[in-house]
C-alpha cells in the first residue's frame, strides 16, 4: 500500500512529508502551499520537485515532531524561542508547556556549552580590540599635548630649536599597567590625526603595579 507524500525542501534540507500528517493542519501554511502538490511515492508524472521554504532547516524536524506527537522535546543548541517563532510563521498552534528542553546526547550537550563559550571569547576579544583602540587614542592625545606644549615654548624656539624627524622633540608620557598592551601600529594612527608621528617609543619593561615613564620621540608629519 503507498502513501501520499509531499517534499519540502527546509533551508537546503530534504524532507518527505506524509499527506494524513499535513491534512491533520488544515489552516497551517503547509497545508496551503501542498494543496496542489501531492505526490504518490509511485507516480512520479507530474513531479514537480520539492517545495522550497526559506526556513532553519535543522529546527524543521522538531516541527514535524510536534505535529506528530502534540509535544517535543528540543535539545540545548535549539533555543525555545526559535523553534516557537518557526511554528508561528507555519501557522502552527503549540502549547508552550509541550516543548521542553532536555539533553538527550552529552555531545550536544558539549556543542552547546561550546558555542557559548566561544561566543564570550568573541565578545571579549571585541572588548579588548576597543579597550585598546581608546587606550591608544588617550597615549596619542597626552603625546600630542606634551609635544605641543615643548612646540609653543618661546624659549626653544629663540635657540632655533624645531622639530624634524631627524631631530625629533623627545616627551614623557606617564604609562600605566592597563596599557602595558598598546602597540606603536595603534598609536601611531592616532597621532596621525594630530599631524604627528613617533619616530621612536621606548616603553619600560614592567616591574610593578605602578606608574612608569614612557619616552617618545614625536616630530611632524
Amino acid at each position: 500500500m503507498s502513501t501520499a507524500t509531499i517534499e519540502f525542501d527546509v533551508g537546503g534540507t530534504p524532507y518527505k512529508v506524509s499527506k494524513s500528517l499535513v491534512e491533520q493542519y488544515p489552516n497551517s501554511m503547509l497545508a496551503a502551499i501542498s494543496s496542489k502538490r501531492w505526490k504518490n511515492d509511485q507516480d512520479e508524472e507530474g513531479d514537480e520537485g520539492a517545495i522550497f521554504i526559506d526556513r532553519n532547516g535543522e529546527r524543521f524536524q522538531y516541527v514535524l515532531d510536534y505535529m506528530r506527537d502534540s509535544k517535543v522535546c528540543l535539545p540545548l543548541s535549539i533555543p525555545k524561542v526559535q523553534f516557537l517563532t518557526d511554528m508561528e510563521y507555519y501557522g502552527l498552534d503549540v502549547d508552550d508547556k509541550n516543548v521542553k528542553l532536555s539533553v538527550t546526547d552529552s555531545d550536544d550537550m558539549f556543542y552547546t556549552l561550546g558555542n557559548i563559550r566561544d561566543h564570550f571569547n568573541d565578545l571579549i576579544r571585541e572588548a579588548e580590540l576597543r579597550y585598546s583602540d581608546v587606550a591608544a587614542e588617550m597615549f596619542a592625545c597626552v603625546v600630542a599635548r606634551e609635544f605641543f606644549f615643548k612646540l609653543l615654548d618661546t624659549n626653544r624656539w629663540s635657540s632655533g630649536w624645531y622639530p624634524t624627524i631627524q631631530q625629533p622633540c623627545q616627551v614623557q608620557v606617564s604609562y600605566d599597567q592597563k596599557q602595558r598592551h598598546l602597540t606603536v601600529n595603534y598609536i601611531q594612527v592616532h597621532l596621525r590625526k594630530f599631524g604627528l608621528k613617533a619616530t621612536q617609543i621606548n616603553f619600560p619593561q614592567w616591574q610593578s603595579d605602578k606608574k612608569c615613564q614612557c619616552t617618545v620621540f614625536v616630530s611632524l608629519l
